[in-house]
């Protein structure tokens, strides 16, 4: 069976990253850092969760060019999306405190822990009730999620910080 990516499986199920995600495929050449907080993001097309780094607002400010209008904190739908960066393969994440948490380089596995589930052609992956797009090669699903859906005790119920350094 042939290895599918997490941007084939994506583009599979509707999304185009480019209007979803407008961030990830216009990020210039020469970001290679960005900080933010890890997210399982779902959106309305019921895809499933996409492992997600929503990167900080002083993030995207400290890499603007001068002249460009500076982004301010909004509940605004498609500010938030221009903010979120879907992990895909090859990007390297740090979570927690220099990478105290989990440090490695992004391998998601689209077969491991794949089941059926009643009232759903097929098999799919989910973990705590959720439908999924992926687990990292080589750790706990378990894991995997909930550092994405579970906020961390230890940084006052917050979610976990991340660091990802992005493939181009």
């Amino acid at each position: 069976m042939p290895t599918v990516t997490i941007q084939q499986r994506l583009k599979t199920l509707g999304y185009i990253l480019s209007e979803l995600w407008p961030a990830r495929p216009n990020l210039p050449p020469d970001v290679d850092e960005l900080t933010g907080t890890l997210l399982g993001y779902e959106d309305d097309q019921g895809g499933g969760l996409i492992w997600s780094v929503l990167e900080d607002i002083e993030s995207v400010n400290r890499r603007l060019r001068p002249g460009e209008p500076r982004v301010a904190d909004t509940t605004d739908r498609q500010a938030i999306l221009a903010r979120l960066h879907p992990l895909i393969d090859g990007d390297r994440l740090l979570v927690g405190d220099h990478g105290a948490i989990w440090n490695g380089k992004v391998e998601l596995d689209l077969e491991i822990g794949k089941k059926g589930i009643r009232g759903i052609e097929g098999k799919i992956q989910s973990i705590f009730g959720r439908r999924v797009n992926g687990f990292q090669r080589g750790l706990s699903p378990s894991f995997w999620a909930k550092m994405f859906l579970m906020p961390s005790l230890s940084f006052r119920n917050e979610p976990h910080r991340a660091i990802l350094y992005p493939v181009h």
